[in-house]
């Protein structure tokens, strides 16, 4: 059956396949042709090879992702490397996504290699992310350097839209074809300062405009969530530090309902609270603890996000001359109880860390200033 590439991707293939140092050569496929193997299976053998995954044990060609490869992480062990001689069952190796290839990978590739397994490698230098990981392409890049390797190129783009080609083309200098033919939607270059972003935003309402596409169905990639805030109108809550916690809370809870989530902010900030807590306190609080007294503090703490009067105030009231004054009552009336309780006691300075810093006087819900709130779209 064959299978249409829909990626951007090089190919690099080994074409002639080396002399196996044990298998049969009814068991030796070409690049093109895989076959199946039939030699029967021996269960729980000491020299497997790692790379026999239930994925693959029938085949003689084993097909691995660098992300999910189980020949990492699973203790390869000194025997294996001994007898890599066994790999010869699967002459063949098939390595998608190979520009994510660490170092940890590229050496036990080099050991296959050198045992006679024949390797080919699939991937796009331009779509790594494992840069941190040792895995910057050039064991992609390079490989068809190498005696009996040629590099093909997948140049017909199966998946994207020609607007979407052309910008990959243009940012990455290849001249990749689209397959699909033209029609609404694409992808759209263009750049902006910070001080320009609502100019941004009126471009992109325009290009959809023009589509004639509803907002719903058009969507804005940003990297990282601080900068997804802004585009999308919102802003981090007001205040700082552990009061910024207690803000999170309390919008999470009276806007979206999210009751989990407050109670995991509300722990780590009373927990931040604590002079000296327990090692990993609020992470146990958080999960199922099994000691008692640490179940009636999480029962303490869930009844005080429960409680809007006597816990955490509503994010109604005005922010800093309402709600402030109120979560601080309520928390030095918290901490006396976990310290009669459980002993735990309240750190020093408190007033230091539930400073008012921040916060206006509105109520959360509309704590952020006009100035800071991003454009959105709407």
């Amino acid at each position: 059956m064959s299978h249409r590439p829909d990626s951007i991707a090089d190919v690099t293939c080994l074409l002639r396949s080396p002399q196996l140092p044990t298998a049969d050569k009814s068991e030796v496929s070409t690049a093109s042709t895989p076959v199946r193997c039939h030699r029967k299976r021996r269960r729980n053998s000491s020299n497997a090879c790692p790379a026999r995954s239930r994925h693959w044990r029938a085949n003689a060609w084993v097909a691995l992702e660098p992300t999910r490869t189980s020949l990492v992480g699973t203790g390869c062990t000194e025997r294996w490397w001994g007898n890599l001689q066994s790999c010869a069952r699967y002459p063949q190796l098939l390595v998608d996504e190979s520009q994510d290839l660490g170092t940890l990978h590229q050496a036990i590739l080099e050991l296959l290699i050198k045992a006679g397994v024949h390797v080919s490698l699939i991937g796009d230098v331009n779509q790594g992310i494992y840069g941190f990981a040792g895995a910057d392409g050039s064991f992609l890049s390079t490989y068809y350097n190498r005696a009996g390797v040629k590099d093909f190129k997948l140049t017909r783009n199966y998946r994207s839209l020609p607007p979407i080609i052309s910008i990959a083309n243009s940012l990455c200098g290849r001249e990749d074809e689209a397959d699909r033919e033209p029609e609404n939607g694409g992808a759209y270059f263009v750049g902006y300062k910070d001080s320009e972003l609502p100019k941004l935003f009126e471009s992109f309402k325009a290009q959809i405009d023009d589509l004639g596409m509803q907002y719903q169905d058009a969507v804005i990639l940003s990297r990282g969530t601080e900068r997804a805030a802004v585009l999308s109108g919102k802003a981090a809550p007001p205040g700082q530090g552990t009061v910024a916690l207690f803000t999170e809370a309390a919008l999470v809870r009276d806007q979206q309902g999210r009751y989990q989530d407050c109670f995991k902010l509300v722990c780590r900030a009373v927990v931040g609270l604590m002079d000296k807590p327990p090692h990993g306190l609020s992470t146990h609080l958080q999960g199922a603890p099994q000691d008692a007294w640490m179940l009636g503090l999480r029962r303490l703490l869930w009844g005080f996000i429960r409680d809007a009067e006597a816990g955490l105030p509503s994010s109604t009231l005005l922010a800093k001359t309402e709600w402030h004054p109120q979560l601080v009552t309520n928390l030095k009336k918290l901490l006396s109880t976990t310290e009669g309780q459980f002993g735990l006691k309240a750190a020093d300075r408190l007033g230091n860390k539930l400073a008012k810093t921040g916060l206006l006087d509105l109520p959360l819900t509309g704590g952020v200033e006009e100035k800071d709130r991003g454009p959105g779209i709407s």
